[in-house]
C-alpha cells in the first residue's frame, strides 16, 4: 500500500518554495522589466477592447457595441459611441472628500477666530 501524504507538510513545503521563487524574482531587474511590459500590453489591449484611449496613443477601439444590420449606428459611423463615465464612483468620492475638507477648514477658521476674541 502507498502511504497517504501529509497534506499540511505538502502545503508548508509548497508555500516555502513559492516564497523562495517570489523573493528571487522580486530582486531581478529582468523580471521587473518583463512584468512592466506585460502590464503595459494588457493596459493597451483593455483600452482598445473597451473603446478607451490607450497609453500608447493607439486610439479608440472600433467595431464594438450595438449596431444596425449593416453596422450603422444611425450616426453615420460604424460601431457604437464610447460610453460616458460611470455615475458616482471615484469622482463622487473625491468630491465628497473635498467638501468635507472645506467644511473642516471653515470650522477650524471659526474656532481660530472665536479663540482670538477671548
Amino acid at each position: 500500500m502507498t502511504e497517504t501524504p501529509d497534506h499540511n507538510e505538502l502545503a508548508r513545503r509548497y508555500l516555502e518554495l513559492w516564497q523562495e521563487q517570489i523573493s528571487g524574482a522580486a530582486g531581478d531587474p529582468a523580471v521587473a522589466d518583463a512584468m512592466a511590459r506585460m502590464m503595459a500590453g494588457w493596459q493597451s489591449v483593455m483600452g482598445q477592447t473597451f473603446g478607451q484611449q490607450s497609453p500608447a496613443g493607439h486610439g479608440e477601439g472600433e467595431g464594438h457595441g450595438a449596431t444596425g444590420r449593416n453596422g450603422d449606428t444611425g450616426t453615420g459611423k460604424t460601431g457604437s459611441e464610447a460610453a460616458s463615465a460611470a455615475s458616482g464612483g471615484a469622482d463622487d468620492a473625491i468630491r465628497q472628500l473635498l467638501e468635507r475638507i472645506a467644511d473642516l477648514e471653515r470650522r477650524v477658521e471659526q474656532l481660530e477666530h472665536t479663540g482670538r476674541k477671548k
